[in-house]
């Protein structure tokens, strides 16, 4: 398992799934900004996304049995490669703490460095994903001795009131900065005319994205006549539900449902407003990148206002209902200034160009 000639240490990255999600961008933004000082292996019991390019650029995936599949198998599996491997480090990304196995065996190994970091701040999945999150969070503080979070929600619902280190969900800025030339092209080759106001809504299709308030604020838009068009980019199990919602209601032409695409930042130059009416969030990638690309954004109170790097994000509560939404977005095109090749996050925190010395000392001071 071990490659040779390589005298770097040895960093496990755990957490890893097939949807190319906020935590799964993180994790690879994580990777390419440490792979220069670590060997950087990815476990994965599972399909996961951006599995190519991990190889591409250095890293290594190790395929175990499914723990869904046969439990001792993989833990069987987890052994093996501890056993085989010196690891310097294990960070271990989740949403909810349903699977410490990695941890303790990572301990019982002697790895020194135990990582586990915190993405959302409440259960996505079923009842039994939530009994195992109230099962395990309590060993917790046994077999981790590092605690990172993206937010102070996120720190809430996996560690309580222990203290944590914040890691910024840094990702490459310069991307995103916004070009007219490139808002021309984008918006012809989507069919959204000059007069149109196009509103961004860049998430997975999960009940907690909450994508049906995006249609109705759309809807109330077109009910006062104004020219709309709603982009959504992302795929998930609702979104045949989304697709009849916006049928019912006879929006298909105001509507592009693009799915899961490589391009997002040129999507994003295409559009005027973004918007995040989530029942509950970490710190979500999708207001920092709208903010890099010079989009307001406005999103509801369940986001923390940690997301606010750039004073570009408005928080209403979903309560208000989607006439005020649809309020809020008129007002906000009147007063927002989006000037060519600006990057208002370029130098922060969210910086994936300044995150590698950070994210070096997160490791070892914790």
């Amino acid at each position: 398992m071990t490659p040779t000639g390589s005298p770097r240490p040895k960093l496990l990255f755990g957490g890893m799934t097939a949807n190319r999600g906020g935590k799964e961008a993180f994790i690879m933004n994580t990777f390419k900004a440490l792979r220069g000082q670590y060997d950087c292996w990815f476990l994965a019991d599972q399909a996961i996304a951006y599995r190519d390019e991990i190889s591409d650029l250095g890293g290594h995936v190790v395929d175990i049995t499914p723990r869904g599949t046969n439990p001792i198998r993989y833990l069987r599996d987890l052994r093996a490669l501890f056993r085989s491997n010196e690891f310097e480090a294990i960070w271990l990304n989740q949403t909810v703490v349903n699977s410490i196995e990695p941890l303790i065996l990572a301990k019982l190994s002697g790895v020194p460095y135990r990582i586990l970091h915190s993405h959302s701040s409440r259960n996505m999945g079923s009842r039994l994903t939530g009994t195992l999150h109230r099962i395990q969070r309590p060993l917790v503080p046994l077999f981790a001795n590092r605690r990172f979070a993206c937010a102070r929600p996120a720190a809430k619902w996996l560690f309580g009131n222990r203290p944590y280190t914040f890691i910024p969900n840094a990702f490459d800025v310069s991307e995103f900065t916004f070009d007219p030339a490139t808002r021309e092209s984008a918006r012809e080759e989507l069919g959204i005319d000059d007069d149109q106001i196009a509103l961004v809504h860049v998430a997975r299709f999960g009940e907690e994205k909450n994508h049906a308030f995006t249609v109705q604020v759309l809807n109330e838009l077109i009910r006062r006549g104004q020219p709309a068009v709603a982009i959504y980019i992302g795929d998930g199990s609702l979104r045949a539900g989304i697709e009849e919602q916006v049928d019912r209601l006879g929006l298909r032409e105001h509507t592009r449902f693009l799915g899961m695409i490589p391009d997002v930042a040129v999507k994003l130059q295409a559009s005027d407003v973004s918007l995040l009416p989530s029942f509950f969030e970490g710190l979500p990638f999708t207001v920092l990148e709208a903010q890099a690309a010079g989009l307001p954004s406005i999103v509801s109170t369940a986001v923390t206002d940690e997301v606010d790097a750039a004073g570009t994000v408005r928080f209403l509560p979903l309560e208000a209902g989607a006439e005020v939404w649809a309020d809020e977005v008129l007002s906000v095109l009147q007063t927002h200034i989006r000037p060519a090749g600006v990057n208002p996050l370029v130098g922060t925190a969210f910086d994936s160009a300044h995150s590698s010395q950070l994210l070096v000392s997160a490791v070892h001071r914790g």
